[in-house]
């Protein structure tokens, strides 16, 4: 049995494996060796099975549900990852600006000491700025489990005194699924309406599905694209 602990002491049950009583003690090892290695597979290698394979919708949502993206900054020269890092940053300020300022902090520092502490200070930020997104449960479970100093606590009450702030939700699509769903190799008349499919508004305004406007809309994220013009190649 796999279970959670945490830093105010309870603990929650996680994955279970139920075995018969005549298995042996081979049985018995293997089974546990193989939640192990579920348990510690990290979120890039989740992603890397469901690339083996046609998967469904669900799939991904599993692995988005079960493996956390602790993601830190990609490496420059990975211009794929590195600029939807980027601009995953740039949408998420349109919520937490204080939070992705911290997050940029936190990715230039490079004493491990002061950069946990920016990276503490990062965590209460995100809490303070999403006070509108809580409920009353959650925000006390998040206090028992993750103290946040009086500044944050100060923070957190402006945020609820003030209007709630949304996402574009172009932009959160593109951001978060450029390289998921490929919208990096489709033309733009078909970026524009696999976007509608999924968040019920164009690219476009008008319905104007112009190549130029969805093309400055993109870059304005510094998603790029390696697609040629023209018809795909077959």
């Amino acid at each position: 049995m796999q279970w959670f602990v945490y830093e105010d002491s309870h603990q929650e049950p996680g994955n279970i494996s139920f075995l018969r009583p005549e298995c042996a003690e081979e049985e018995v090892k293997e089974s546990m060796e193989r939640m192990m290695s579920f348990a510690k597979g990290t979120h890039e290698k989740a992603l890397g099975m469901l690339q083996c394979y046609d998967a469904p919708e669900e799939d991904h949502q599993f692995v988005e549900d079960n493996f956390p993206n602790y993601q830190t900054e990609p490496d420059p020269k990975n211009t794929d990852e590195y600029d939807v890092y980027h601009a995953r940053l740039k949408v998420m300020a349109e919520l937490q600006p204080k939070t992705v300022e911290l997050i940029k902090i936190a990715n230039v520092t490079k004493d491990p000491v002061k950069r946990q502490y920016v990276e503490r200070e990062a965590v209460q930020s995100f809490f303070a700025e999403l006070a509108h997104y809580f409920t009353e449960e959650e925000v006390l479970a998040w206090q028992k489990s993750n103290p946040v100093g009086t500044g944050w606590m100060c923070e957190f009450a402006k945020v609820m005194g003030s209007p709630r702030k949304q996402l574009d939700p172009i932009n959160h699509e593109l951001a978060f699924n450029w390289l998921r769903r490929k919208y990096n190799d489709m033309s733009a008349k078909d970026l524009s309406n696999t976007v509608f499919e999924r968040v019920w508004r164009w690219l476009a305004p008008g319905f104007k599905m112009t190549a130029d406007f969805i093309k400055k809309r993109r870059e304005r994220l510094g998603l790029t694209t390696k697609r040629k013009p023209g018809f795909p190649e077959k």
